[in-house]
C-alpha cells in the first residue's frame, strides 16, 4: 500500500525523495517521526524502532531506485558491509531490508548539527572537521 502510494505520487511528479512521509506513518518495526534532511536517494527521518524502544536515523530510499535488481543487489552488499564495520567515526547500521514495500536502512541517531550547517558557518579546521 505505502510503496504503492510512493510510485504513484513520482509518477505524478509532486514526489521525488519520499521526504513527505507524514509522523506516524510504520514501515515495518520503524514508526516515522520528523524529516531530518533528503537528498538523490531518498529521505532520513527521526523515526522509532518498536520492537527494540529505541530512536533511529531511517534513511527511506526513492522507489525509482529499487526498481533496478543490480541496484537492490547493491543496496544489500552496502548495507552488510556498513553493518559488519566497526569504528567510532562510523555509524552502526541496525536494519537494511524492505518492509511495507519501502527499502530503508536504519541507523544510529546522532544528535546535533548537519555538515552543511556547520560549513554554513565557515571553514571548519582540522580538529572541528574530525569531530
Amino acid at each position: 500500500m505505502l510503496r504503492r502510494d510512493m510510485q504513484q505520487r513520482v509518477r505524478g511528479g509532486d514526489f521525488v525523495t519520499g521526504s513527505d512521509l507524514p509522523p506516524g506513518t510504520r514501515i515495518g518495526d520503524f514508526v516515522v517521526d520528523t524529516p531530518l534532511g533528503h537528498g538523490g536517494m531518498g529521505a532520513v527521518y527521526r523515526a522509532h524502532q518498536v520492537g527494540v524502544d529505541r530512536p533511529v536515523a531511517l534513511k527511506v530510499l526513492a522507489p525509482d531506485l529499487y526498481a533496478s535488481l543490480d541496484f537492490v543487489r547493491r543496496f544489500r552488499r552496502e548495507a552488510a558491509t556498513m553493518r559488519d564495520l566497526e569504528h567510532p567515526a562510523i555509524l552502526p547500521v541496525y536494519a537494511a531490508g524492505l518492509a511495507d514495500g519501502v527499502m530503508y536502512l536504519a541507523m544510529r541517531l546522532v544528535s546535533g548539527a548537519s555538515l552543511a550547517e556547520l560549513m554554513s558557518r565557515g571553514r571548519l579546521d582540522r580538529p572541528q572537521a574530525n569531530e
